[in-house]
């Protein structure tokens, strides 16, 4: 008999991972693009990374501007946690848009995604940024794979117009929210989560309210797929 899997609880309001990263600024004006792929694999092992930083020992994250920022993520690609755009608690940003995160393949050690992650104590609003997972059968990993996905999390702000495709036989081995205020106040709005042929282990929301705000005319559209 196989003994089961026991799996600690991730809800949207706790123990968010702070994302850090290892890279140099590739773009002055429009953001970051990093792409991780099996050039760099060895480089990201076991690394959090983030399309804003350039942290080299990976310890903590930079807050460069993080906004329109992309992170594409394929082949064998060995990464934990994965971000846009993530900052840390005494950022001065007030505001998170455009970021995205691009999945295509790689090696997952059941950890977060996120298209932007902000961990400030001040009030950062987190807006239209993405989330795509594609190509199911490239993603290796744990049993779990990926962990919790989500649009834009912010710690105390708004969360609006943010988005998570997931397709293409994708698990997801926890919960999927496209956008998510955890404990201070902001409304969650407008955000949207579309999954296509794919699992997801455990809960999926358009939007999450942790603390003071309002949730509304968020979406969650499913073809072919499996929520538990």
């Amino acid at each position: 008999m196989k003994k089961a899997k026991t799996r600690r609880s991730r809800p949207c309001v706790k123990n968010v991972l702070a994302i850090i990263a290892m890279f140099t600024c590739t773009s002055i004006c429009l953001g970051n693009t990093i792409t991780l792929d099996s050039s760099n694999a060895n480089a990201t092992r076991e690394r959090n990374v983030a399309a804003n930083s350039t942290d080299p020992n990976g310890i903590v994250p930079i807050s460069l501007d993080p906004n329109n920022n992309t992170l594409i993520i394929k082949d064998v690609a060995e990464v934990s946690g994965a971000a846009g755009a993530c900052i840390g608690p005494n950022s001065t940003f007030t505001s998170m848009t455009g970021n995205k995160v691009i999945v295509n393949g790689g090696y997952f050690n059941d950890d977060r995604i996120f298209g932007a992650c902000s961990l400030s104590e001040g009030k950062v609003d987190v807006k239209g940024n993405t989330v795509e997972i594609n190509a199911g059968n490239d993603i290796i990993g744990s049993v779990y794979g990926i962990g919790s996905v989500y649009g834009g999390w912010t710690r105390n702000g708004a969360a609006s117009g943010n988005k998570i495709f997931i397709k293409n036989k994708v698990r997801i081995g926890e919960d999927v929210c496209g956008g998510c205020t955890a404990g201070g106040h902001g409304d969650v709005k407008n955000n949207e989560v579309t999954i296509t042929d794919a699992t997801v282990v455990e809960d999926v929301s358009g939007g999450c309210v942790g603390g003071n705000g309002n949730a509304e005319k968020n979406e969650v559209t499913t073809t072919s797929a499996t929520v538990a």
